[in-house]
């Protein structure tokens, strides 16, 4: 307000009266905030038996269940680091200097074992959105390399994966998992499909291709880059490369007009639109192999597309096929960003953990739930509950108070 003896009009000396408050704002930011729980618990003892027994038997009230008991994490705590490193992609010296920095000493081995603890907690939810996952109709599929430094029987410099599944771009219970491997080999999605017989959309990878009893889509997307590649490698930026890439370009344009209708008007509209194109594109395929060098650029690009064919071509067969693996590829985009963060996992531990809180983090985003509120309710919520017992409503594509 103005000071009392600014209240006067300066003009005839009147005294001033409120018409009103203009009102502005500002964006104030608070740091980390670090506050102690105290839980006291009351206990009691029997005066009959202390007086005329042997003793007194002392009884104390429960201590609510935590998630990790004896620790000194709570629910928000976890929440914190977790979401500091899989979703933000700090690793976890910095989130120990960060905490310094507010007068908690707390060292990145502690946090290391909190959140593989937090992993195992939240197994049974990655297990429930698992059997979401595989009642999915299609399933996109892609690994990325993560390291491990202490695996038995392999240098600490070897690669391991992160096998990598999410659900169609347009189903109502979005899941995105990952799983850690040592390896890439056939087994391990194997092993993670057993007993689906959906369809798998991948890129040309021989294990995915490997996989029976499925019906398999090929990833346009990835057969355009091989024909950019080639582009980039053109002196002139032009020729048979730009021509490839236009008969793609016009496949995606069909796509782009085809976002917001049903899955039978995308069916009928690619029947039109897009079948004449993938024709015409393969007879020039043919024509163009017969021209060039087999380990060429460009020559190397046809042979894929070629190989391919049967694969990349299906998506018009079914209105609810996507017509390439992006679904997924956006999903790893995280992982990378904080690999190179992070850089590596310590142990197999750690790197199941990645898998577990990754999932997490990614499958809220993909709800649109805030990673740090449903995180805290569902570990605040899951000691409480036997093990076995339904979590539906602790999944982040459930109507639970985190979402609300």
């Amino acid at each position: 307000d103005l000071p009392e003896d600014a209240k006067t009009c300066p003009c005839c000396q009147g005294e001033l009266h409120a018409i009103g408050v203009e009102t502005s704002e500002q964006l104030e930011i608070i740091p980390k905030q670090v506050k102690v729980l105290r839980h006291e618990r009351k206990k009691y003892a029997c005066r009959h038996c202390e007086n005329h027994g042997e003793g007194s038997k002392i009884i104390t009230a429960s201590m609510p269940r935590q998630p990790l008991p004896g620790s000194i994490a709570t629910a928000g705590t976890l929440a914190t680091v977790a979401v500091s490193k899989y979703a933000d992609g700090l690793p976890l010296y910095r989130i120990e200097k960060e905490l310094a920095r507010v007068g908690v000493d707390i060292q990145r081995t502690t946090l290391a074992s909190w959140m593989i603890k937090t992993a195992e907690l939240l197994s049974p939810v990655y297990r429930a959105m698992k059997e979401t996952l595989l009642k999915e109709t299609v399933i996109h599929g892609d690994e990325t390399t993560l390291q491990v430094l202490k695996e038995s029987g392999k240098k600490a410099q070897s690669k391991s994966y992160l096998w990598a599944y999410a659900g169609h771009e347009q189903s109502t219970t979005p899941v995105v998992l990952f799983e850690y491997q040592p390896g890439r080999g056939h087994a391990y999605p194997k092993a993670f499909l057993d007993g689906y017989t959906g369809t798998i959309m991948t890129d040309g990878y021989s294990a995915w291709r490997m996989l029976e009893k499925v019906t398999h889509l090929g990833c346009w997307a990835h057969a355009r880059r091989k024909f950019k590649d080639a582009l980039d490698l053109s002196p002139k930026k032009a020729g048979q490369a730009k021509q490839a890439l236009s008969y793609i370009q016009k496949l995606y344009a069909i796509e782009k007009k085809a976002q917001s209708l049903s899955a039978a008007e995308r069916y009928t509209l690619r029947e039109k639109g897009s079948i004449p194109i993938l024709a015409s594109f393969h007879g020039w395929l043919d024509k163009a192999a017969a021209k060039l060098l087999p380990q060429s650029p460009m020559g190397k690009a046809v042979s894929y597309a070629l190989k391919q064919w049967p694969y990349l071509e299906r998506y018009v067969e079914d209105g609810d096929y996507p017509i390439d693996n992006n679904r997924v590829e956006r999903e790893i985009r995280p992982v990378a960003t904080g690999r190179k963060a992070w850089l590596f996992a310590d142990t197999p531990s750690g790197a199941n953990a990645s898998a577990v809180l990754f999932s997490i983090m990614l499958s809220c985003r993909a709800n649109g739930v805030e990673p740090y509120a449903y995180l805290r309710h569902v570990l605040t919520e899951l000691p409480q509950r036997e093990a076995g017992c339904d979590i539906s409503d602790l999944l982040p594509y459930s109507k639970g108070p985190f979402n609300s």
